[in-house]
């Protein structure tokens, strides 16, 4: 996936992203959305991937709101740092689940637009200064908002693709796929390709993986 380089893009390969990975829940029959997934992994059904998603908008909503009000953020989070991540995302998948997965969409949905409203009135030069932020250490807020967007959908569908198969192939199971299967106006790569028009993008520092 091209990292974004524009507030557009930014929020372009959000939106698209988002919905890939619902459109992919979607298709999942209704006993893999609602029992736990195969094979190993933090996340133990598909209401746990959607918490830790959740989790990580409610974190960068934090740290937007006190930058804004003139403090420095914990980053990642209060009594955290980066070398202890895999315990972090354990407490908020704690924090953040929610067992009916219907709830837990629909608390995705308000937690994306959450963490896309922080995102409105900050234009390009913002976005990409890497000293803009100093808590970010050098690295550009747009690098840091994709992956808890963008890049973080899509590590969240290939996570349930590969827990059923253990490829990037197809689900196995049984295909009693959700209402929106086979609807008009799919939308695709086309959404975010005119802002990336311009050639190869710059490769930007991301924040840790899930």
């Amino acid at each position: 996936m091209m990292q974004p380089t524009s507030r557009d893009d930014l929020l372009a390969q959000s939106e698209l992203r988002l919905w890939e990975l619902l459109h992919h829940v979607d298709t999942m029959s209704s006993y893999q959305r609602r029992h736990p997934l195969p094979g190993e992994g933090r996340d133990r059904t598909v209401t746990d991937v959607l918490a830790h998603l959740r989790a990580w908008h409610a974190l960068f909503v934090g740290w937007m709101e006190t930058d804004a009000a003139g403090r420095v953020p914990a980053f990642p989070a209060d009594g955290y740092t980066w070398a202890e991540l895999d315990e972090l995302n354990v407490e908020l998948r704690e924090r953040f689940r929610l067992d009916d997965l219907d709830a837990a969409i629909e608390a995705l949905h308000a937690s994306h637009a959450a963490a896309e409203a922080m995102l409105a009135n900050l234009d390009d030069e913002v976005l990409t200064d890497p000293d803009r932020y100093p808590w970010l250490q050098g690295h550009p807020l747009i690098g840091t908002a994709h992956e808890c967007l963008g890049g973080h959908y899509a590590w969240a569908r290939e996570e349930l693709r590969s827990r059923y198969d253990g490829s990037s192939g197809t689900l196995a199971g049984d295909t009693d796929a959700g209402p929106f299967v086979g609807q008009e106006g799919v939308p695709d790569d086309d959404a975010i390709a005119d802002a990336s028009a311009d050639g190869p993008t710059e490769t930007v520092e991301p924040v840790p993986e899930a």
